[in-house]
Order: structure tokens, then sequence, then C-alpha cells
């Protein structure tokens, strides 16, 4: 059954992103990292330029009952294409993300890794995210999944070198 739900669900994640990036909101974007695809080494200048990874990032308001800031930068969906991975695209993708935030003058930053991504919460480490919150539920007690772990980072201009 997962050999018919799959393209279903493909289907369903192409069209929300089309509509995600047709449409224009204030407090929302979806940032990309182009590299040069060359078909041999050191031909850089007969190479094509090709989308390697993507990251989403949008201004969030937190429920009176959260724990988070009021205002915060939630990021999501980031992602980069097997071949270009370890070569700090990632890194490169999440500091545009915190410049991004200071621009709409939001110091707090987001965003959810499961338990099980080693490199995914090495990374971030890395970056200076840390675990605020572990959420579980049914299915993690179940064994059915990974526990999700929302991390926090707090940026300021000066962090960042900037200058409000």
């Amino acid at each position: 059954w997962l050999a018919w739900l799959y393209p279903l669900m493909r289907l369903g994640i192409q069209e929300d992103l089309k509509q995600r990036l047709k449409t224009e909101r204030h407090g929302y974007a979806c940032l990309a990292v182009v590299a040069l695809d060359s078909t041999a080494p050191g031909e850089t200048s007969l190479g094509r330029e090709i989308i390697v990874g993507t990251v989403e990032i949008a201004q969030r308001q937190s429920w009176p009952w959260q724990a988070t800031s009021a205002r915060y930068v939630y990021i999501s969906n980031l992602a980069v294409i097997q071949p270009w991975r370890r070569r700090g695209f990632a890194a490169q993708l999440l500091a545009a993300c915190e410049s991004l935030a200071l621009t709409w003058r939001i110091e707090h930053l987001y965003l959810h890794v499961m338990e099980d991504n080693p490199g995914a919460r090495q990374l971030y480490h890395r970056v200076g995210f840390e675990v605020f919150q572990s959420e579980e539920g049914m299915a993690v007690w179940l064994g059915l999944q990974p526990r999700r772990l929302l991390l926090q980072k707090r940026v300021s201009a000066s962090s960042q070198g900037l200058q409000s």
C-alpha cells in the first residue's frame, strides 16, 4: 500500500510547495544555495548552476501557553542533496536564516530535529542551537517514532557583527 500512497504524498508536498512559493507572505522566505555543477574537476566555467540546498523560514507568534518567545522565527525543511553534503551549505543556509531574522528584528530561532538524526543534531549544535524542549507522544512511547527535539538559538545584531 505504500507504493500507492507515496506518489500521492509526493504530489501533495509538491503542490504545497508551489502554493507557498507563489504566495507573497510577509515574514516568510524560502532560501536556496546554488552551486556550480561542473562535469569534470576544474571545469568551473563550463558548469551549470543547480540548487543544492533549501530551507524555509517563517515568523511565528506563540500561543499564551507556549514557553517560546512571543515572536520568533521557525526554521523548517532544511535539506541539502546527498552529493553536496558536508561542504558547509547547511551552515550557510542557517546563517542566512539568522541574518533574515535580525532584519525582521526577531532574536529567537526555533527548529525541530528528530532525536535519531545525529548528523543534523551535530550541525545544529555546532552553529549554536540548544535543546529547548523534548516532545513525546503516544507514538514515541510505543516505539513507533523517535522523539522530536525543539531546538532554540538566540541571536543578536552584536553577535552577527551587524548594527541596528
